[in-house]
């Protein structure tokens, strides 16, 4: 689904952020959260 789905331009869309536990159950992104938070920053740079 791109912007025409939501009616709305995709400048309008671009840069928002979505809380993670909002499109996946809870306990599924608080596991995912906590293995990029371990990655080090210098492999995600």
């Amino acid at each position: 689904m791109g912007p025409t789905g939501f009616g709305l331009p995709a400048s309008a869309l671009r840069d928002e952020r979505v809380p993670l536990d909002e499109l996946w159950p809870w306990a599924e992104a608080a596991r995912l959260a906590e293995r990029i938070a371990a990655v080090p920053a210098v492999a995600r740079a």
